[in-house]
């Protein structure tokens, strides 16, 4: 399997992204964090796609 450097650099700098928001939001308070959901929800979905990127998804349309 050959590795596409442009997919490898879209991923880390998408990675970069997430993690400044996440920088971001731990800047908020514990009490903050647990009590308000828009902010939790935000730390969980950023947190998930920091993940995506890291993980490997073959595209659909690639036959094996």
């Amino acid at each position: 399997m050959k590795i596409d450097e442009t997919v490898i650099n879209a991923r880390i700098n998408k990675i970069q992204e997430y993690l400044k928001i996440l920088k971001e939001l731990k800047l908020e308070s514990r009490e903050n964090f647990l009590t308000d959901y828009r902010i939790h929800g935000l730390a969980e979905r950023y947190l998930h796609l920091t993940i995506d990127c890291v993980r490997y998804w073959k595209p659909f349309n690639l036959k094996t």
